[in-house]
């Protein structure tokens, strides 16, 4: 249920009733009229007495509700995407990206793939649970096996 606020300013402007300000939640609609229902300020709703009920037609509500901001989708994966790490492995793949960053050889590779795809093969890499074991579990390591792929082309 969608609660809104009518005030004094929306209430002159619409030229509402007294009764009309406070805190209100949407109970029944119809095609062209809403339900409103009066909010405590604990948040629970007013008793079903009427004078906690009111009436507005679909036209008032749409000029006193906001439009719903539509939400875009990222082109490319997030770091919020990313799974939940610990601060540590977190900071060793930061880390590890930095001194990727640093090497000119590297560096070409992360522009290429984006440092988001990186961090998942990293995560890939260095899975315990990888067939094979682990691929590095050291910064100096991870660069050698990346520097070791940059050569193969892989």
């Amino acid at each position: 249920m969608k609660e809104i606020t009518i005030n004094e300013k929306i209430q002159l402007k619409l030229n509402l009733p007294a009764k009309a300000l406070g805190n209100w939640k949407v109970v029944g609609t119809t095609a062209d009229t809403i339900l409103l229902h009066r909010i405590n300020k604990d948040g629970s709703l007013g008793s079903n007495r009427a004078h906690n009920f009111y009436k507005i037609t679909t036209d008032i509500f749409e000029k006193i509700t906001p439009p719903e901001k539509k939400v875009e989708t990222p082109k490319s994966p997030a770091p919020a995407e990313l799974p939940a790490l610990g601060v540590r492995k977190s900071r060793w793949i930061e880390k590890l990206i930095s001194k990727m960053d640093s090497d000119p050889f590297l560096q070409n590779l992360l522009n290429a793939k984006g440092k988001d795809a990186i961090r998942l093969q990293i995560l890939d890499d260095t899975k315990p649970e990888r067939v094979g074991g682990k691929a590095y579990s050291s910064i100096s390591t991870g660069l050698k096996v990346w520097m070791g792929r940059l050569r193969k082309g892989a």
